[in-house]
């Protein structure tokens, strides 16, 4: 009886060590970025601006993540009727990312808001509007260097800022 009670507690530390020690595949890693960023906008309303890019989300699936990315710029604008106008500007993007080695593709729509000129004058400030991003970046390690590109629709006009980020990420 005791060689028996024996082998049956022996064999239920082994099934419970075995559970515990095998990988959960319903697991989603936790994804976090930060990096600082500049470029500008292209097309009548030029601008120079320079800011920060916060990523928060998870690996979700293999390749998959699912992240929201926030953007916060502060610039000049350089060209068009508002040139020397101060700009401020964020991007808000719920991003879909599929990645491979070191190579990071990313898409997906945002609410943008940007402040700082009177929109009577051309300029863009106070409610939301529609935008969507597309990313390209290579992930070493922990450091990422990207390219975004993001159109916000304003009035019928498409607006278009292109940022280049050094960053790192988790």
């Amino acid at each position: 009886m005791r060689r028996l009670l024996a082998l049956l507690s022996f064999t239920t530390l082994l099934a419970l060590g075995s559970l515990t020690a095998a990988p959960s595949t319903a697991r989603a890693d936790f994804l976090f970025g930060v990096s600082v960023e500049g470029g500008g906008f292209v097309g009548p309303q030029q601008a120079a601006m320079g800011g920060l890019a916060l990523r928060l989300g998870a690996d979700v699936a293999g390749p998959l993540s699912i992240y929201v990315q926030s953007h916060g710029f502060v610039g000049r604008l350089t060209g068009g009727p508002n040139g020397g106008s101060a700009q401020g500007v964020m991007w808000n993007t719920l991003m879909a990312d599929l990645h491979f080695g070191p190579v990071h593709l990313a898409v997906g729509p945002s609410v943008d808001l940007a402040w700082g000129c009177a929109e009577s004058s051309g300029c863009f400030n106070g409610s939301p509007l529609f935008g969507l991003d597309g990313r390209f970046a290579l992930q070493f390690d922990h450091l990422v260097i990207s390219v975004d590109v993001h159109p916000t629709f304003v009035n019928g006009d498409v607006v278009t800022g292109i940022v280049g980020g050094l960053g790192w990420q988790l």
